[in-house]
């Protein structure tokens, strides 16, 4: 296979002047070669957007950095295929129905994305600023990640769109510097491996979506330690084509600060058949939330995800629903003590037209912080079936572990809920819960 150095098509590699043109003139060469390894060794090559070609191998070596630009003018408009948040349009590196891509090396690809250099907004008030996601690939297929690490996304880090047949493999995310920095997005993806893989993340570091018709299916996570500041596993956000066969396994969850596992079906897809099962949950909060709501976002257009509008209680109740049904969780071991007392306990909740189906938890110990008082035992909970799903926005639970509503078939095997001090709160709290099996262990 041919390789192709970026150097001799002109580029600098010393990290200060623009390297784009003389990259991309090494992608193309490569692409109309048919394919083969454009490789970065020893310098810091400073680019904007690059387009990917089939065939093709990124090889980043170690001691060599694919560097994003500051210069917003360095990124692409000519793409597509971000559908939640228009000013995360732009992206370092691209490639739309493309196959054989691969990205490996023992290097970094850096997006320089700091809050200082990528601000939220623009200055005096002009509206939203665009922040660069550091890779996205859109209806691609034969995707590898392997020995490389992504760092310092300016958004989303590793974004694919309806792709297939993944494997991410001993890849590292290291991206915590801005806001809404999740690690690997996977939206309406299929075939998915992902194993080995260390990830810190100041959003969701693992989340699948599904924004189109195509749902999420055939997933496999394993041996993967994680660290967000929201979630380190996450199925939803965008829920309209669903999740099916997802598996994840041998998992070191930590430092967690707004939750470990979300399982959220609220856009009208079907969410079925997930296992989830030997986890190790270190200082995390809501170590799992499980939403079957009725918000049904229209994602045929750019959206941007309202959190804090409180729609009317009643908004979405009699709307068309989806289904989330068949999960099995097992062998879980959770520190919670340090959460906070809206983000503490289990919350499973449907909607009243829409319970939650099938839903089995066997072999969990977790720990919560406890403190609960009488007044915190006689809260009602609000339904917000039509709000975004995060389970802080519930509020302090009436129970101090399991809180579980509007579910049909809640099977428990073994599951120990401990408080750290003592709680007015009842342990467990079923409201509209049918086929409910208790075994103790």
């Amino acid at each position: 296979m041919n390789v192709y150095d970026p150097r001799s098509f002109g580029a600098a590699g010393d990290g200060v002047r623009s390297d784009t043109a003389a990259i991309q003139n090494a992608l193309d060469a490569c692409a109309a070669a048919g394919g083969g390894t454009v490789r970065f060794a020893d310098g810091v090559f400073l680019t904007g957007t690059l387009k990917i070609g089939d065939n093709t191998t990124l090889e980043v070596r170690d001691g060599a950095e694919l560097r994003g630009s500051l210069d917003l003018r360095a990124y692409a408009d000519d793409i597509d295929g971000c559908i939640e948040f228009p000013p995360f349009d732009p992206c370092l590196i691209y490639a739309k129905g493309k196959r054989n891509l691969r990205f490996c090396g023992g290097g970094v690809i850096n997006g320089q994305g700091d809050r200082s250099n990528f601000p939220h907004s623009l200055p005096g008030g002009g509206g939203k600023a665009r922040r660069p996601m550091l890779i996205r690939l859109v209806e691609c297929s034969g995707i590898e990640f392997e020995n490389i690490l992504l760092q310092d996304a300016a958004s989303w880090c590793c974004h694919l769109v309806d792709c297939a047949t993944i494997r991410i493999r001993h890849t590292r995310i290291d991206s915590c510097r801005n806001g809404n920095t999740d690690g690997f997005d996977l939206d309406s993806c299929r075939d998915v491996r992902i194993e080995d893989c260390t990830l810190r993340t100041g959003d969701d570091a693992i989340c699948l979506k599904s924004s189109r018709a195509t749902p999420c299916s055939d997933f496999e996570i394993l041996r993967c330690t994680v660290s967000s500041e929201t979630a380190a596993f996450k199925l939803g956000t965008a829920s309209f084509g669903g999740f099916r066969k997802i598996r994840l396994s041998d998992c070191r969850f930590h430092h967690c600060r707004m939750g470990a596992v979300k399982l959220l079906c609220v856009d009208g897809g079907v969410l079925e058949d997930v296992e989830i099962g030997h986890v190790v949950m270190e200082d995390v909060e809501g170590p799992i939330f499980i939403r079957l709501g009725t918000r049904n976002m229209d994602f045929s257009r750019q959206n941007e995800m309202v959190y804090y509008t409180v729609p009317d209680q009643k908004s979405g109740l009699d709307r068309a629903n989806g289904k989330l049904r068949n999960l099995f969780l097992h062998d879980i071991d959770a520190d919670c003590t340090g959460a906070a007392s809206d983000r503490s306990g289990i919350l499973i909740t449907g909607v009243p037209t829409a319970p939650v189906e099938n839903v089995t938890l066997e072999n969990i110990r977790i720990r919560f912080p406890g403190g609960g008082s009488a007044e915190d035992a006689e809260r009602m909970v609000a339904e917000d079936p039509a709000r975004y799903p995060e389970q802080f926005f519930f509020g302090v639970l009436p129970a101090s572990g399991l809180y579980a509503r509007h579910v049909d078939g809640l099977r428990l095997k073994k599951v120990r809920l401990e408080t750290e001090k003592p709680d007015l709160r009842p342990e467990k709290l079923f409201l509209d819960v049918e086929r409910l099996s208790i075994t103790e262990g």
